[in-house]
């Protein structure tokens, strides 16, 4: 019973085309394909090189973020000036 109640509370609040849904569906694709590409990468590298690997993509996905959402503000701040 609980888990049909999950699954409708799931429904209803991630329609497809949604923002919640988006996100939902952008972060199951990346930590699925993570999830099949980590294994493989610790096999072929081996435990030091591997975690040198990992700790290279996480700082490189943290300077991403950090350039999309100081980008995003100059773009606000830019879009604020226009309207004077």
């Amino acid at each position: 019973m609980q888990l049909n109640n999950t699954r409708s509370y799931f429904a209803e609040s991630v329609r497809p085309g949604s923002m919640r849904g988006s996100i939902v569906s952008l972060t199951a694709a990346t930590v699925g394909a993570a999830m099949i590409t980590l294994p493989y990468l610790m096999a072929r590298t081996g435990l030091a090189l591997g975690f040198a690997f990992i700790l290279l993509g996480a700082l490189l996905s943290f300077y991403a973020g950090h350039l999309i959402v100081s980008e995003q503000n100059h773009i606000v701040l830019k879009s604020d000036l226009n309207k004077i």
